[in-house]
């Protein structure tokens, strides 16, 4: 076992004895409201075929406040639904676009083209964190800042398709573990029928039921 293996397995024997506080999000250190419902690739889309490999994100992990230092322990899928494999949720660091009619400062846009958040694609973005020992620095309410951004890489296994329901996000704070669940979907449509927190993410007369990807 690895340094952050064991000081992960110390947290979480803590917490057992201390209890996990269970949170809604934005309550504690940490927000990820906002984001969008998620992201499904439908199933007349010609690269959802089994096998397809594809990455979500545009999940931000913020600060509710510029003075915390809360450290991100794991990031879990609440759910698993139909025929896919999940590998593990990363974290990064990303850039948002500018905000319309804004000017942005010199070299962003060269950066923003090397590490901009995603929607969906079908390539592995660049930067990937295990999210064990990630620290949150940003409220994210500078359109400037790198923010943290959490990316879901879903394989379809079988004709069903299937994605995640639901991010457990467990962190420490003030020596103790926290934990919420942001509502948010992503998945590969397919043959199967989903009843998820949020609907059924693949009508059968939609594609997609999700908002364009940014560029990949």
């Amino acid at each position: 076992m690895g340094v952050q293996g064991a000081l992960l397995l110390v947290l979480l024997l803590a917490a057992c004895s201390r209890g996990v506080i269970v949170e809604q999000d934005g309550e504690g250190a940490l927000l990820s409201s906002g984001a969008a419902r998620g992201f499904w690739v439908g199933a007349l889309n010609p690269h959802t075929g089994v096998g397809a490999t594809w990455s979500f994100g545009d999940v931000r992990l913020c600060l509710t406040a510029p003075d915390l230092r809360p450290v991100v322990r794991s990031l879990e899928p609440a759910s698993v639904v139909g025929q896919v494999r999940v590998a593990p949720i990363m974290v990064r660091n990303a850039l948002r676009p500018p905000p319309q009619g804004s000017e942005p400062p010199q070299g962003y846009m060269e950066r923003y083209r090397r590490r901009h958040i995603i929607g969906a694609t079908r390539r592995i973005p660049p930067g990937l964190h295990e999210p064990n020992g990630w620290v949150v620095t940003t409220t994210c309410k500078d359109p400037w800042q790198p923010i943290s951004e959490i990316v879901v890489t879903v394989t379809k296994t079988g004709p069903e398709g299937g994605g995640i329901d639901g991010i457990v996000v467990t962190y420490a704070w003030e020596g103790r573990l926290h934990r919420y669940t942001i509502p948010v979907d992503f998945g590969i449509c397919g043959t199967g029928r989903f009843e998820l927190s949020l609907g059924d993410p693949c009508p059968e007369d939609e594609a997609s039921t999700a908002t364009p990807a940014a560029p990949s």
